[in-house]
């Protein structure tokens, strides 16, 4: 406590040191010049109500006290300031208090660092790495099986950043990957049936229909020629004798390809063959074997046919011509003729 004299001395009126410091309590009473400028714009300040408190800090050349900071606040009475309440704190201690808590922080932003890097792991973990773990081995098990996962992506990454739109893109991809192939494997298996089906088809072609004829006779010869294309289907041709001295030709060509086809093509020329043996004529022949093909063709399948009929000894001609292209005529001076209405 400080009693106001002037600004260049003070008298104390108490003191008290806290035990934990190595200042000396002034004496009552005591009196001492105010040698530092400092402290004597303070007083002067505090006295004259200028300012309320003052603080002043003295952190070097003190031999007596060391370096010190000081907190200083007017004292009045009926109005007017009689005195000045100081307290003052040893550096050291504030410097203790300093790094104290610049310790104190500093492990307190380390473990907030660790946690955080700790937890920024997790989080990298679960949300980057784990998912992009989970979408490589899918893509390399695909690699190496190409066959539908047990479970899609999109089921084990719950990601809706890039991450889980990238494993809903590989489920897609997936999908259609899958059905390209199925389809590749269907269109590939329907080929090879329907390749199989044409080289049957071919076998039966070959087998009923001859790649060529040759009736020979006294006025008449009879020569015949099979050029099959490539795709195998119901074009047939049939010539032979009957014991009647007649010679029976027949053409034919049935819609489709494949095995239906040439086995409709079998049915017509063995119906046929069967039928102009039997005697009956060619437009005869024909109804009948229309009438049987209609009767049984499940398929709806048909067939163009023209048949002849030669009566060797008299070169007599008898043809019917059922939906077929119609017979062309060649004289000795090759002229054409399509033989006129059939």
């Amino acid at each position: 406590m400080l009693f106001r004299s002037d600004y260049k001395s003070i008298t104390n009126v108490l003191s008290t040191i806290n035990s934990n410091y190595s200042y000396e309590c002034w004496p009552v009473g005591y009196h001492k010049l105010t040698t530092n400028v400092d402290y004597e714009n303070a007083y002067r300040q505090l006295f004259e109500k200028k300012v309320d408190s003052v603080t002043v800090i003295r952190n070097k050349g003190f031999l007596v006290t060391g370096s010190h900071i000081t907190e200083l606040v007017p004292v009045e009475y009926d109005g007017k300031v009689t005195g000045i309440l100081c307290v003052e704190k040893p550096m050291d201690e504030l410097d203790k208090i300093k790094r104290f808590f610049a310790s104190v922080t500093g492990k307190a932003m380390l473990a907030f660092i660790l946690v955080l890097t700790f937890s920024y792991g997790i989080f990298l973990h679960k949300r980057i790495l784990k998912p992009l773990s989970i979408i490589t081995e899918e893509a390399e098990r695909f690699a190496r099986e190409t066959s539908a996962p047990e479970k899609p992506l999109c089921s084990l990454i719950k990601n809706t950043d890039e991450i889980g739109v990238l494993a809903r893109s590989i489920d897609k991809m997936t999908a259609d990957t899958l059905e390209n192939l199925k389809r590749i494997t269907n269109d590939a298996v329907e080929r090879e049936s329907t390749k199989t089906q044409l080289d049957v088809a071919r076998r039966i072609q070959y087998g009923i229909v001859p790649a060529q004829t040759h009736i020979p006779g006294g006025r008449f010869e009879v020569f015949a020629l099979s050029d099959p294309a490539r795709s195998v289907g119901g074009d047939f041709y049939d010539c032979f004798r009957v014991d009647n001295g007649k010679i029976c030709v027949a053409v034919g060509d049935v819609s489709g390809k494949g095995i239906g086809a040439a086995l409709f093509m079998v049915t017509t020329k063995t119906m046929l063959r069967e039928h102009l043996r039997e005697g009956l004529d060619p437009a005869s022949a024909l109804n009948t074997v229309n009438d049987s093909l209609c009767a049984l063709n499940p398929e709806e399948l048909f067939v163009t046919a023209f048949v002849a009929v030669l009566e060797i000894k008299t070169g007599r001609l008898v043809y019917a011509n059922a939906g077929h292209t119609r017979p062309l005529i060649i004289s000795e001076n090759a002229v054409f003729s399509d033989g006129g209405t059939c």
